[in-house]
């Protein structure tokens, strides 16, 4: 309650001063309602708004510049406020950002830096540190530390940044570091250096003692031999479990083009151990949502090592990507392999068009008989479409062939489609799909479906999807292995969304 109180007074002071001052601090109430009434399968019913409410106080010049930020209510996802509960939400009235920056020198004779103090912004890497002001996203890796930083430093040719920082649950816990990078003729090298642990040597805390991790990334331009790219990052390690100590490496070889392609040759080795404090860590997936957000890379290729190489051609007839990579993991002895085949190709003959991807994984595991044990995955998709245009409208009909063959799952299924959109506002797509081969599938994908999005011109967006059988029930998206989003089945939902 205090705390509320506090928020509350202390909002009331800085409009009394913005009033006061108008010229000098910018003030904004920013936010979006967005309002939805949807039904699901299993009789859900959904209906209710989702409230973003947030206030900049804002002053930037040539001198200096001040953020803060007051949160009211920061509601996401699938957090909605029901219908049937009221409209009684009480502020969170949250300050969650505060920082002052001064632009220009520290002393007469020095260089021309910009400094910041409070919450600031450290994205050097996303394999060293990776701090960014996301809070208000959809998902947020939005990490509550606090210091001074000090950036864009023109130091003897080099770009220099530098910070210390706090917020690991004890005042005598921080972190140190900077990055240094120069650029000269066509080769730029950037270095990171991190030191974490405790400036007080009475004060000894318990899980990880002391971090320290060094990296450097170099890139270079070779002329007729191509691009190269070295990146190496050390981590050093104190805890209650031991000590570790720990390399990460890439390294890339963009071959010169010859006719538009891009061939580049890799090699990466991160190890399982490797984890930094503050790197990225963003998901493959939302876990309320399913959607797909990125993958940071050192979750997404933790454990491997070896080589891989990847094909992009791209011209005014198709556009055609392979990756093939080999790799295995980190197992003291006999390791497990794997190896990937993948290939997107997009094309169009005589007002066809292709859409074609395949994925194939063998991988060869160690059982622990120390006998190889030798698993085949593959995934293939084949969409043939013809678009008709009429007007500022399409019609497009065709036909999707997929192919599904791991442990789970081994079938295919032929389906046809056809598909309306005018502009932006309407799409309808009506289809049947026939199972051809589910001698090894649990269930039939043999059915039928429906679907309809709508955008009137006043905002107001209607969609609707009836699948038989249910595809993909429930709210959450799913994904082919390329991340080509499947659309969840069965439901109707009108929504309005207004943002100010």
């Amino acid at each position: 309650m205090k705390t509320r109180f506090f928020s509350l007074g202390l909002l009331i002071c800085l409009l009394l001063i913005v009033s006061g001052a108008q010229a000098a601090v910018d003030y904004k109430m920013q936010g979006s309602v967005y309002a939805e009434i949807s039904s699901w399968p299993h009789n859900k019913l959904r209906a209710g708004t989702r409230i973003q409410l947030y206030s900049d106080f804002m002053k930037v010049n040539s001198d200096a510049g001040l953020k803060v930020r007051l949160i009211g209510l920061n509601q996401k996802n699938d957090d909605l406020t029901p219908f049937f509960f009221g409209n009684d939400l009480y502020l969170q009235n949250l300050i969650d950002w505060t920082e002052i920056k001064l632009y220009g020198k520290l002393f007469p004779a020095g260089p021309h830096l910009e400094l910041a103090l409070g919450n600031v912004e450290l994205d050097y890497s996303p394999y060293t540190i990776y701090l960014r002001d996301d809070v208000l996203q959809d998902f947020s890796d939005y990490r509550q530390h606090r210091g001074i930083a000090l950036n864009n430093i023109a130091l003897f040719g080099a770009d220099a940044n530098a910070f210390a920082i706090w917020g690991f649950g004890h005042q005598d816990l921080n972190m140190l570091g900077g990055k240094l990078t120069r650029e000269f003729n066509n080769t730029t090298i950037s270095g990171i250096l991190l030191d974490y642990g405790s400036r007080n040597s009475e004060y000894i805390p318990t899980g990880i003692k002391s971090e320290s991790v060094k990296s450097i990334d170099l890139k270079t331009n070779l002329g007729f031999w191509g691009e190269v790219s070295l990146l190496q990052a050390v981590q050093e390690r104190e805890s209650d479990n031991g000590s570790l100590n720990v390399v990460l490496k890439q390294s890339e070889w963009l071959l010169p083009s010859i006719a538009g392609e891009k061939l580049t040759i890799g090699y990466r080795d991160f190890p399982k151990e490797y984890d930094p404090l503050l790197r990225n860590r963003t998901p493959e997936f939302n876990s309320e949502t399913g959607e797909y957000l990125g993958y940071n890379p050192v979750d997404r290729y933790r454990d491997q090592k070896g080589y891989y190489s990847t094909l992009e051609l791209e011209n005014s007839l198709f556009s055609l990507t392979t990756t093939l990579s080999q790799m295995k993991n980190h197992l003291p002895t006999v390791q497990n392999r794997y190896r990937t085949v993948e290939t997107q190709l997009y094309t169009s003959l005589f007002a066809w068009e292709f859409d074609i991807f395949n994925i194939h994984q063998r991988q060869d595991r160690v059982l622990d008989t120390w006998v190889y044990n030798t698993q085949f995955e593959s995934f293939s998709r084949l969409i043939v479409s013809r678009p008709i245009r009429r007007g500022h409208s399409f019609i497009i009909p065709g036909a999707e062939l997929r192919a599904i063959d791991n442990d789970e799952e081994v079938s295919k299924n032929l389906a046809f489609f056809c598909r309306y959109t005018t502009s932006d506002y309407l799409n309808l797509e009506v289809g049947v799909s026939q199972d051809l081969d589910s001698s090894l599938s649990t269930e039939t994908k043999s059915g039928y479906w429906f679907g309809m999005k709508y955008k009137a011109p006043n905002g107001l967006n209607v969609r609707y999807r009836y699948t038989f059988p249910e595809v993909n029930a429930g709210r959450k998206y799913s994904y082919d292995p390329d991340y080509r989003v499947r659309e969840p089945g069965n439901y109707a939902l009108i929504s309005a969304e207004v943002a100010f």
